[in-house]
């Protein structure tokens, strides 16, 4: 941060004055969860996991990956498109 001769904080336009970085916000909310399930716990209780949940949600985790895979080509395509313009192929 910087600050001006008065010792306020001067305004810098290179960031976006935030309070936290996100990865610190999702930590805090992580952390406010399990503090919260300590205090004040849920009267019932998780079942099990069987084999059919880790099945499904292996599967749910492999589609999600190949969404994010999907959507980095589509959008490198796109940025080649534009640096190129329509009618250059590579």
């Amino acid at each position: 941060m910087l600050m001006d001769s008065t010792g306020k904080q001067a305004i810098d336009t290179a960031t976006a004055g935030v309070i936290a970085r996100p990865p610190l916000i999702f930590l805090g909310g992580v952390l406010l969860g399990l503090v919260l399930d300590r205090l004040l716990p849920l009267p019932f209780e998780i079942l099990a996991i069987g084999p059919a949940y880790l099945i499904a949600g292996g599967f749910v985790i492999a589609l999600g990956l190949r969404l994010s895979r999907a959507f980095a080509a589509f959008r490198e395509r796109r940025r080649q498109y534009q640096r190129t313009g329509p009618h250059v192929c590579s």
